[in-house]
């Protein structure tokens, strides 16, 4: 490892190999567990640095196995010269830099170019002394390939090609180029052991889950990383690729094409021709599987002394079915019927369960990252000085502050009670159950619900070194899920999502239902994050909301219990 405060990551991977995919899931898993990040993805398309690259990719100067590699090699080098002071700054700051692409992806897609393995091990060696002793840039403390055989890279790369609709560069479209650079990949992780790191992606032929991948991953980083710089807030896994193509393909015809708008729509008896007792035994088999390790992991804390036993069973009830929860899936039910149409409706009626859970099952909205786990939409007031009167436009800006703590500070004060959040979040639904239980939202809409929103690895069950059952869990959830929307089970599909498995809803709050909430130690991870968002537009209510003790005109109750610590 350098001697610098930060630590230096590179991801690598030839073309069709699940990189970019793999590199946003690590980015946001580090920032979840509150490391600061900077993320750089080579070539910088949108810098003037990468002129020469884009023209090389191009073809402008001819097919790229006709450019000599010492010349194609400096293209990106130049890229990665600019870049250097803003590696080498965040790193100083202690930063995780992590990069998509770096030198070697250079070494390995230039080197394929080499037939004489001599002749392949010098140019290695060139390039390794051009960026990192001529140009001078920062050498990564790790490098990351993402091992995927060519056959399946091919399939990736095609099906990418075909669903963005995307023109493929130079490289990409070379299949013996992507052969060769895979090779390369395998020989620099030979001769630089201690540099390069391969992550097998494969299991017996066949591609490993993106979970499973991320965990390989995370799993060989780790050693490498300082101490969060803030407290975390949890991993945040999200729903394999595989599922989500499943939920958003449109229907084959028998010749493997695009059904068309004239062939007749197939009978629901074709859809499967599995028993609907077999279904329900391949259910309630799936569910006793995760049920059964739910107990394993629980039995396990009992041999580590160190784990607070009542915390991690607190964790693990996000490994319940909904179909556990009766009360929640009404709900939900009662959720999504309200509230559809303009709030000054009143004509809206209930719809019947199975219509819900079917809309919920197959509603296609956008992911959203870690970075937009929670949004404020809106804030009522839009400035908090708003809550003094109109008549403060004489005082100064101190003044105002003073004078808005002095009226949260009164007892009789209701303040808290006039200023309204209007939420748009991304949350799992325990903490939803929560929060209806608690009766403080005004308003609750809730948007969408299914695996594709992901779950989280709670910190406890990291500490227990119980992630890999934790992730299988979730694993044979989302098996399960895919397998009987498929069957248009939809209904049975949505009964096996885990309470872990994370919601889209949209929520009202006003800042004194924050302040009650904030009360119970259940949800503080998730009141955190709200109160930091109102804190970016909202400071000294934010600091209102956060007060432990009675005031704010809110009576105190007979026996408050102390707030269990975080870790």
């Amino acid at each position: 490892m350098q001697n610098r405060p930060g630590v230096f990551i590179a991801i690598e991977g030839s073309d069709g190999s699940g990189k970019s995919t793999q590199f946003s899931l690590l980015a946001e898993r580090l920032k979840a567990v509150g490391h600061e990040i900077e993320i750089i993805k080579f070539p910088r398309y949108d810098h003037d640095s990468s002129y020469f690259v884009r023209q090389y990719l191009a073809g402008a100067y001819g097919p790229a196995d006709t450019v000599s590699p010492y010349t194609a090699s400096i293209f990106y080098a130049l890229d990665r010269f600019e870049a250097a002071p803003l590696i080498r700054e965040a790193l100083e700051k202690g930063k995780i830099v992590l990069c998509d692409r770096y030198v070697g992806a250079n070494m390995a897609h230039q080197g394929a170019k080499f037939t004489n393995f001599s002749e392949q091990r010098g140019f290695f060696l060139w390039a390794d002394s051009l960026e990192f002793q001529q140009l001078g840039i920062p050498r990564p403390d790790i490098n990351l390939f993402l091992k995927v055989p060519v056959t399946i890279s091919r399939k990736l790369i095609k099906r990418r090609a075909s669903s963005e609709d995307a023109k493929l560069d130079e490289h990409e479209k070379n299949t013996n180029h992507l052969e060769r650079a895979v090779n390369a990949y395998d020989l620099l992780c030979k001769l630089f052991p201690k540099d390069f790191r391969e992550i097998i992606c494969t299991k017996s032929g066949q591609l490993l889950s993106i979970i499973e991948i991320n965990n390989l991953i995370w799993e060989t980083i780790q050693p490498l990383l300082p101490p969060p710089r803030h407290r975390g807030r949890s991993a945040i896994l999200k729903l394999d690729d595989a599922l989500i193509g499943k939920l958003n393909e449109e229907p084959k015809t028998r010749k493997n094409q695009p059904k068309k708008a004239t062939d007749k729509p197939p009978k629901r008896a074709a859809v499967s021709k599995e028993p609907e007792a077999a279904l329900a035994n391949k259910y309630k088999k799936t569910i006793g599987e995760i049920k059964k390790l739910r107990s394993q992991m629980l039995n396990q804390s009992l041999i580590d002394t160190s784990i607070n036993r009542n915390e991690l069973k607190a964790a693990l009830q996000s490994t319940v079915p909904l179909s556990e929860r009766p009360a929640l899936a009404a709900k939900i039910n009662l959720l999504k019927a309200v509230q559809i149409k303009s709030p000054a409706d009143k004509t809206a009626e209930p719809q019947a369960m199975e219509t819900i859970i079917k809309d919920l099952a197959q509603e296609h909205l956008p992911n959203i990252s870690t970075d937009d786990e929670v949004q404020l939409i809106e804030k009522v007031p839009r400035n908090e000085f708003e809550l003094l009167g109109k008549n403060i436009d004489a005082l100064s800006y101190r003044e105002k502050q003073q004078k808005l703590k002095d009226e949260f500070n009164k007892p009789s004060a209701n303040l808290l009670d006039r200023v309204i959040y209007h939420f748009d979040i991304v949350a799992d639904l325990l903490t939803l159950d929560f929060m209806i239980e608690r009766g403080t939202a005004s308003q609750l809409i809730l948007e969408g619900l299914g695996p594709r929103y992901g779950y989280k690895v709670p910190e406890i069950i990291e500490a227990a070194g119980l992630a890999e059952q934790y992730n299988k869990s979730f694993k044979l959830a989302n098996d399960l899920y895919s397998q009987l929307i498929s069957r248009r089970e939809t209904k049975l599909a949505v009964s096996s999502l885990l309470l872990g498995h994370r919601g889209r809803w949209k929520i009202n709050l006003s800042a004194a239902d924050l302040r009650l909430a904030r009360k119970n130690a259940k949800a503080s991870e998730f009141i955190d994050v709200l109160v930091e968002k109102i804190a970016e537009s909202h400071p000294l209510t934010a600091q209102a909301i956060n007060r432990t003790e009675p005031s704010l005109g809110l009576p105190p109750k007979p026996q408050q219990k102390k707030r269990r610590s975080r870790k």
